[in-house]
């Protein structure tokens, strides 16, 4: 039992409260464990369609362009990301080069969304919205089809 004072209390005697109710933050990410990953990533798949057809599409046509590359490019990111963090058997000259490719793909895409930006305005702000949400649906998908093993070592099936 912890010791708890509401807000609208009057009296300084506290209330006893079990420890442990509620759904809270770890509770949530207890749930995100590999097998609910899709989920989440097919979630945020069908938001970025959503973002598109609604937001994108409809109201600023002329920026479609710049979301569509920075969409790309947070694709490329992340599968780059995720093929550094699996750790596999790469010479140590090809994981330099995976590394520079993702700073690369990164620097690029922060490029094309602060040109937007600068070109299109606030508008362009698209272009950062797709490519967050791209980057992380992509990684979160690919998280969730690795193979572990038993001391949860990613390896390459």
């Amino acid at each position: 039992m912890k010791r708890v004072k509401y807000l609208g209390q009057k009296s300084w005697t506290p209330r006893l409260e079990p420890v442990g109710t509620g759904f809270g933050a770890r509770d949530i990410l207890k749930l995100l464990d590999e097998r609910n990953l899709a989920a989440v990533s097919g979630m945020g798949f069908t938001a970025l369609g959503a973002y598109f057809y609604f937001f994108v599409q409809y109201l600023q046509p002329q920026v479609i362009g710049i979301a569509l590359m920075s969409t790309v490019l947070g694709f490329l990111m992340a599968l780059l990301l995720k093929i550094d963090a699996l750790n596999i058997d790469l010479r140590p000259k090809e994981t330099l080069d995976v590394r520079f490719m993702t700073g690369v793909v990164f620097m690029l895409s922060i490029v094309i969304i602060v040109s937007g930006i600068g070109y299109y305005g606030g508008q362009a702000g698209h272009a950062l919205i797709a490519f967050i949400l791209t980057a992380l649906s992509t990684y979160l998908l690919l998280h969730s089809r690795v193979e572990v093993d038993d001391q949860h070592t990613p390896y390459r099936t």
